[in-house]
């Protein structure tokens, strides 16, 4: 679900409770990892050559990259929730454009739709918005979403967005 080629507009990153948990456990886990890996990186007793230090300091650091961005997607995915529940107008998005993108990696095709976003209280803006590929998608084909018109955060699923 991305947006793209200049279009002014952002996919919301929408989710429950139970999704930010997993989130924020996958980055303990993560970071755990880390700690873990240096601790017996530290406690090998072998002669180590400048390389090997840089290498086993990337073998440190890259889990701790990966737990920093699911704990800030978790964030992140809460602040989108949440401005969407406060601030989000209906509004409706038609496909004026579907493009399918095959993936060479034997996963199913997806589908890159082109929207046309339009509602009372939003400006008519276009998105760019990427799922996997399904039968019912086609052109002229008209979605509720939800718009914070502030700066086009949009979703197109409105069920995630009850309390």
């Amino acid at each position: 679900m991305t947006t793209d080629e200049g279009a002014c507009a952002r996919v919301a990153f929408i989710g429950d409770a139970r999704s930010r948990v997993v989130k924020r456990v996958g980055a303990v886990c993560w970071w755990a990892g880390a700690v873990v890996l240096s601790g017996v990186l530290l406690a090998a007793d072998y002669d180590r050559t400048w390389w090997m230090v840089l290498v086993e300091a990337g073998m440190v650091l890259l889990p701790v990259l990966f737990g920093v961005s699911m704990w800030l997607g978790a964030d992140l995915e809460q602040s989108d929730t949440e401005r969407l529940r406060s601030r989000g107008l209906p509004a409706v998005a038609e496909i004026v454009a579907l493009e399918l993108e095959e993936q060479h990696d034997g996963c199913a095709d997806r589908a890159k739709l082109r929207l046309a976003v339009s509602g009372e209280g939003v400006l008519p803006f276009e998105a760019v918005y990427r799922l996997a590929d399904e039968p019912w998608l086609r052109l002229g084909l008209r979605i509720k979403v939800v718009v914070d018109p502030s700066d086009n955060l949009f979703t197109l699923d409105r069920s995630v967005l009850r309390p």
